[in-house]
């Protein structure tokens, strides 16, 4: 089910739980708090307090205090709906919140199994698969009412395991394992999984026809979703798919590059795949690879993330002859942030360019236009080349509302711009994205999934060292590393950092990422000058004994 943005960009820390030591043969009884203190807090719980979930945004408590969200006129006036994948999130939080407490606040556990209890009794059976369905059509994925979801149903399984460990009562676990069931079963059988060789998709939206969508962000979360049930329940028959899971992520990650941000999902044709927004679902997918590095400890999760955190800082700048509302609708909302963000211009012709932070090899451009209507329908694109413009495509009679134009010959330059003579009608071109595909692929600074924050519309946690800003420094939320990028192999490291005078840092280096080698381990005075050898990526390792690192900085 797909989670609003502010609730995404909240999941700034994925909680890794190792190890549990909670069997099913427990006695039926309550919980002593020590008994209690002894279940883990369920992995992506978000940050905010239970409380402050449910009163955000459209969200609230219905008369019996079951969570709802209130979805309007949508989906044929849907309303305030009982949606089952907010109710396990809301679920979760009560039970971290009530953990907090030492078990002691009956209220929020009270709070808990009442939405365990109505997750229990709203489970449809079919086929003996409990399985918990949303009323409405999904129209992104043509899926007709009673759909289910590869990542509600694990993570409403491990919500009612919870209740089964907190009261004893079996109940709990048996609806549980039924909703656990659907995850052994293909498209075409009513589950939610594909299966393709030596690999399977868990589908956030499975089409019962068989179409695998492949949606990224949905399927790692349902991942960490099975995880959790794993090690809840002791029960080792759900490693094999877990690592099937991971293998079809390490397969196929490279085809979720779209050459200017991420591809949301595989399920569509081509030039038609929906792409995951700048600042929104890509940030996501950095986030999740971090999760999936620290998890696996296969670094090629770790470059990718690299790679898409790149795009989500790539410096691009954008400039219009003019716009309607510069204010809301100027240029700069060209930049491939979709929802309700992008340029517009009713006085033709116009024209929109795009300034990269320096001069790169470009081998095409993205554009997508605001609607078929609003999109340009007679336009040019040129590159500034030696001090002139010059003309590298020229379109007429365009409906489409996605161009994306690739050159057999890539340019080197620093500015593109796009000429609109007019759009297919709407009298107002209107874009979402004008992005250069730039060749060679790029990398950006990465810090472990607990420091991995975002501050606003892009201002990183991790960035904050890297900027320039004497104002600005990274906090440190618990121990980890920062993975700098020196593609230009500068000679010289110089740290700042805040913390006890005894306090270490150790660093590391490598000409590709995983191949690291010990420089040293350096006290926070040893930090004002480093030699470094010949490389292309350094990796800085700190303790939970750092406040802040303040700068880092190449020369």
């Amino acid at each position: 089910m797909k989670i609003r943005k502010t609730n995404l960009l909240k999941i700034n820390c994925l909680i890794i739980v190792l190890f549990y030591s909670i069997l099913f043969s427990q006695p039926s009884k309550a919980l002593s708090v020590k008994e209690c203190l002894r279940f883990p807090i369920a992995p992506r719980t978000l940050n905010a307090a239970a409380s402050e979930y449910a009163s955000s945004g459209k969200f609230g408590l219905d008369e019996n205090g079951i969570l709802v969200f209130d979805y309007g006129t949508a989906y044929d006036g849907l309303g305030k709906f009982r949606n089952p994948y907010f109710i396990s999130n809301y679920a979760n939080a009560l039970y971290r919140d009530y953990l907090n407490t030492k078990c002691q606040d009956d209220e929020l556990k009270n709070q808990f199994l009442m939405q365990a209890d109505y997750l229990m009794r709203s489970a449809i059976y079919e086929n003996d698969m409990a399985l918990w369905q949303y009323p409405f059509k999904n129209d992104a994925f043509n899926l007709p009412p009673g759909w289910i979801s590869g990542i509600g149903q694990a993570r409403i399984a491990s919500v009612l395991v919870r209740a089964f460990g907190m009261t004893g009562d079996e109940k709990y676990k048996k609806v549980a394992y039924d909703g656990m069931e659907v995850y052994k079963h293909g498209l075409i059988n009513g589950g939610v999984v594909s299966r393709d060789k030596d690999v399977t998709w868990i589908e956030e939206t499975p089409s019962h026809d068989g179409t695998s969508y492949k949606i990224l962000n949905g399927h790692i979360t349902a991942l960490s979703g099975i995880l959790d049930f794993a090690g809840l329940t002791n029960d080792s028959q759900w490693e094999d798919l877990y690592q099937r899971g991971i293998a079809a992520v390490r397969r196929d990650l490279p085809l979720f590059d779209a050459g200017f941000t991420s591809y949301y999902s595989l399920g569509q044709s081509g030039i038609d795949r929906l792409v995951a927004p700048r600042g929104d679902y890509n940030a996501l997918h950095v986030d999740q690879l971090l999760w999936l590095y620290e998890h696996t400890e296969d670094s090629f999760f770790l470059e990718w993330a690299s790679i898409f955190q790149a795009y989500e800082l790539n410096g691009f700048t954008y400039t219009a002859k003019g716009s309607v509302d510069p204010v809301n609708h100027g240029p700069s909302q060209a930049a491939s942030l979709y929802g309700n963000k992008y340029w517009s211009h009713a006085q033709f012709p116009t024209w929109i360019q795009v300034d990269l932070p320096e001069k790169s090899t470009v081998e095409g451009i993205w554009i997508d236009g605001n609607g078929e209507k609003a999109s340009p329908r007679d336009f040019s694109v040129q590159a500034m080349i030696d001090g002139q413009w010059k003309e590298l495509s020229n379109i007429k009679n365009n409906q489409s509302k996605r161009v994306v134009l690739h050159w057999s010959n890539p340019v080197s330059t620093q500015s593109l711009r796009l000429n609109i003579e007019n759009d297919n009608g709407n009298k107002n071109v209107a874009l979402q994205s004008v992005a250069p595909l730039i060749s060679k692929k790029r990398y950006a600074a990465i810090t472990n999934a607990c420091n991995y924050k975002i501050r606003g519309d892009f201002h990183y946690n991790v960035n904050a060292v890297l900027d320039g800003d004497d104002r600005t420094s990274m906090t440190i939320y618990c121990p980890g590393w920062i993975i700098v990028p020196n593609m230009k192999n500068k000679n010289n490291l110089l740290i700042s950092a805040l913390g006890p005078e005894d306090a270490v840092i150790e660093i590391y280096y490598s000409m590709m990422i995983g191949d690291w080698k010990p420089l040293g381990k350096y006290r926070l005075d040893d930090l004002k000058k480093i030699r470094l050898p010949k490389n292309r990526f350094i990796e800085i390792k700190f303790g939970n004994e750092l406040t802040e690192i303040k700068s880092i900085s190449l020369s």
